[in-house]
């Protein structure tokens, strides 16, 4: 995990830059980034539901669990907690490096036919600030255009997106009212 950081890392540090986008892209360094970013976002549901399974499973014994049971039960929960601590500063990482090399439509476009919005509908299902400002960025950015919007509008994600624009904070409440404002244009949204 410390060197796919270190990796993505050095793509973001080129993608500030648009003149290196172009060797980026020639080097497909646009789309092992965007490979990692789909890899972490299914870890995370896997791990997720991991987690809740162990968690089910000690509740199910209830006063049968051992001691133990549940001595392992808080080791894997803080495992788990370091996991999607250190998972979510290599998609912010990701995001931004995405972000900055998608300067270009064509290459928006790119990342919309992976299914970006829906990496991105992932991704602000959790609760880092630093992720869900990146996530919320890319998502007002996508949120310009029809096709994009259209993907959008579950009801969850405007459910969400209700939710983070009361989020403590600011930047994050503004880059979510932002996206809803954006959305607001679609009849369908605003009913």
């Amino acid at each position: 995990n410390e060197f796919s950081v270190c990796v993505c890392c050095t793509i973001l540090c080129f993608s500030h830059f648009s003149q290196f986008h172009t060797a980026l892209m020639n080097h497909q360094c646009g789309d092992v980034t965007m490979r990692v970013l789909e890899y972490e976002t299914q870890r995370s549901q896997y791990r997720k539901e991991d987690i809740k399974r162990r968690i089910a499973q000690v509740q199910q014994l209830g006063d049968q669990a051992t001691k133990e049971d549940r001595k392992l039960l808080a080791k894997d929960e803080k495992k788990y907690n370091m996991q999607i601590n250190r998972q979510s500063k290599l998609m912010h990482v990701c995001l931004m490096a995405l972000m900055n090399i998608a300067e270009e439509i064509s290459v928006e476009k790119k990342m919309v036919n992976r299914k970006m919005v829906n990496v991105l509908t992932q991704i602000v299902l959790r609760d880092s600030e630093e992720l869900l400002i990146s996530a919320l960025q890319f998502l007002k950015k996508l949120s310009v255009f029809e096709d994009n919007k259209d993907q959008m509008i579950a009801p969850e994600m405007l459910a969400r997106l209700v939710h983070l624009s009361q989020h403590p904070n600011v930047n994050v409440a503004l880059l979510a009212l932002r996206v809803i404002y954006n959305l607001s244009f679609d009849a369908n949204v605003r009913a």
